[in-house]
């Protein structure tokens, strides 16, 4: 626990990181995984998913402009980047192109348009990816996207089961878009996934309907318990081996310092006092990671501390998963060979006379039976 207690502590230095085991999640209160999930009316669906379709929103947030995810993708022929217009028009109850209606009470404003679903990653996984080089950050940036991904496919799946068709050519195929981001609205690291659910079903006949409400804004703690298994599960699979300590509800990365996790999130001054705040126009993305890594390097934890980090950690990955292979293999052969001595005893043929004794005793056992 000596990584721990260092990185809770409020010193204005950060102690070099020991890597002697594999990294920790532990609880901490400013480490809460965030998800949400909320209803999104019509009259209020256009100013809720405009900003992920802007420039700006790649340029300063590192931002996707979506990609589509459903089974309706395919049917409705839509491509990937998402298009505003597209959205717009199936948003509306109309057809991609926009002009033909397909879903009745389509322009009622008070109807629930969207379900909007919010996945933040941890705040040290944030960290972390900000100040790792150009060949970690994929993997890094990757793991809250699979893990909302596990998620998303959840919903789909009760969408899907939740319906009564009269015949097959009567279920609803879904549809969502989803939207990633490096980078919170002051230009923060924040690794986050935004998906957008439509709440109507397109069928194979061209037509759409309502998909029944399953009440997702009162399932937020089971579909956070999803989001933290996948989490977890994706971060072991991609950068190493997790030791658990605590909860199942909170999540932070021992070795990732708790300290520069405290000053990027909650300490207002951190940009002035590295003179990044002067400049009042947003930064692009080189940019930006010079600035992240700048900060870092002034508490003492920067790139070459981060790389030391994955690399430690990833070893530890490669040992395992060798161990693991190497016993599969052992139990393997193993059985192979317990399979074959089988087979060759079984295939070995009886001498004569060992023929003749059971013959005897079965003449034995059936005078017997007659007697």
């Amino acid at each position: 626990m000596a990584d721990a207690r260092a990185g809770q502590s409020g010193s204005a230095s950060i102690l070099p990181v020991r890597f002697r085991r594999a990294a920790a999640i532990v609880p901490l209160k400013n480490e809460s995984i965030m998800i949400s999930i909320t209803d999104v009316p019509l009259k209020d669906a256009e100013r809720t998913y405009q900003e992920f379709f802007r420039d700006e929103f790649r340029t300063q947030r590192l931002g996707s402009f979506g990609h589509w995810f459903g089974a309706a993708h395919f049917g409705l022929g839509l491509r990937d980047p998402v298009s505003q217009t597209t959205f717009r028009n199936l948003v509306n109850g109309l057809t991609p192109s926009g002009d033909k209606k397909i879903l009745e009470d389509a322009e009622n404003p008070e109807r629930i348009a969207l379900w909007r679903l919010d996945c933040v990653g941890p705040r040290s996984l944030s960290v972390l990816w900000a100040m790792s080089s150009g060949t970690w950050r994929p993997r890094l940036e990757s793991i809250p996207l699979m893990a909302a991904t596990d998620v998303l496919t959840v919903i789909h799946r009760q969408l899907m089961s939740g319906q009564k068709p009269k015949s097959p050519g009567d279920y609803g195929s879904t549809l969502s878009v989803t939207s990633c981001q490096g980078a919170s609205h002051d230009q923060c690291p924040n690794l986050k996934v935004t998906t957008f659910v439509l709440t109507h079903g397109f069928l194979r006949d061209g037509s759409a309907r309502q998909l029944p409400d399953i009440g997702w804004p009162l399932q937020k703690e089971f579909l956070r318990s999803l989001y933290d298994l996948a989490l977890r599960q994706h971060y072991r699979q991609l950068i190493g081996p997790l030791q658990r300590v605590g909860g199942i509800r909170d999540l932070r990365i021992v070795g990732v310092p708790q300290e520069l996790v405290r000053k990027f999130f909650f300490d207002p001054a951190f940009n002035r006092d590295l003179r990044f705040g002067q400049n009042a126009k947003p930064l692009a993305e080189m940019e930006m990671f010079a600035k992240w890594r700048a900060q870092g390097e002034s508490l003492g934890w920067g790139v070459n501390e981060a790389k030391a980090f994955l690399l430690e950690t990833n070893r530890q990955k490669y040992w395992a998963d060798l161990k693991t292979d190497v016993r599969s293999k052992i139990h393997q052969s193993v059985q192979t060979l317990q399979d074959w001595k089988s087979s060759w005893r079984s295939s070995r043929p009886v001498p004569r006379q060992r023929q003749e004794e059971n013959a005897h005793k079965s003449e034995v056992e059936s005078h017997k039976q007659r007697h």
